[in-house]
């Protein structure tokens, strides 16, 4: 017999909900629930069998999940209408999702020149220096295929997950890492192999992690690493604008440079830069405006 215009309430050890109304479900203990949980319980496990196909090894996490869920429904709503049981189904879904949440699904190297492939495997645990990343957007660089074709790194162990420049947002934080924390928007710059920025999860040094600004998509965040640190180091380390100098005053050009240090100064003026302005004067800048 199903139930109509009946009144239900839930209890909780001591607590106990409001009475409610309903017009759904078979009483307690009546020989026709078993059969109806049986149907129901396949519909559902049905309904959700394309979403955990790679997951065949969990399923009886999904039935145990499937079995409280309903146990806490007390059983009543196994009868409810269409809309009703979307609505359950979804919790469902999250019930399992929760459930299996120490997977991900990522792309492995298995050999030099090798093929990408992606597959499911388990999240990667950290050290105390290290944070663990949920990759929102991944950067691709050269040297990524430089490292995939064995020209670079012959000596990496595989399988690995290629990808260095990452953006996303910490979900594990090592013990000895100050200066991060879990839900930190971030951006990376160097990942730690075997686990790179091609997957789900990915695992950092915390000096190779920093925090993105607010204004930045994490798309920009994964484009920050090789390229903006390479054009750094280049500007800034590795001399580039005395060559840009060099090659400039061949060419014919009238060059004006800046300095930071008397030294520097005398170095372009004897290049044949023809005026060379300290950029460590914070009106440097108008001064040459106005020149």
């Amino acid at each position: 017999m199903l139930l109509s215009e009946t009144e239900l309430h839930v209890r909780v050890d001591s607590k106990e909900s409001i009475t409610f109304s309903t017009n759904a479900g078979t009483p307690k203990r009546d020989t026709l629930s078993p059969v109806l949980f049986i149907v129901y319980l396949e519909v559902v496990l049905r309904d959700l069998r394309e979403q955990i196909e790679c997951l065949k090894d969990n399923l009886m996490g999904l039935i145990y999940a499937g079995i409280i869920w309903i146990g806490l429904l007390g059983l009543i709503s196994l009868m409810s209408s269409f809309t009703s049981f979307k609505s359950h189904r979804y919790l469902g879904v999250r019930l399992y999702v929760n459930s299996i949440d120490q997977v991900m699904q990522s792309c492995i190297v298995s050999k030099p020149s090798g093929n990408i492939e992606i597959v499911t495997r388990p999240i990667p645990e950290i050290s105390p220096d290290q944070v663990l990343v949920q990759v929102k957007a991944a950067g691709v660089n050269p040297v990524d295929t430089y490292i995939r074709s064995g020209v670079f790194f012959p000596n990496q162990p595989y399988p690995y997950t290629p990808g260095i420049d990452g953006a996303g947002i910490i979900t594990k934080v090592g013990a000895n890492c100050k200066n991060q924390n879990i839900n930190d928007r971030v951006y990376i710059f160097k990942a730690t192999s075997p686990y790179g920025t091609y997957s789900e999860y990915c695992v950092a040094e915390s000096s190779c992690v920093m925090p993105l600004h607010p204004n930045l998509t994490f798309e920009q965040g994964a484009a920050l690493g090789i390229p903006y640190y390479s054009a750094h180091r280049a500007l800034f380390f590795w001399l580039v604008g005395i060559a840009a100098c060099e090659i400039a005053l061949a060419a014919g050009m009238e060059v004006y440079g800046t300095a930071g240090t008397n030294a520097g100064r005398t170095m372009l003026l004897k290049l044949g830069v023809r005026k060379v302005y300290n950029h460590k004067e914070n009106d440097y800048i108008q001064t040459i405006i106005v020149f």
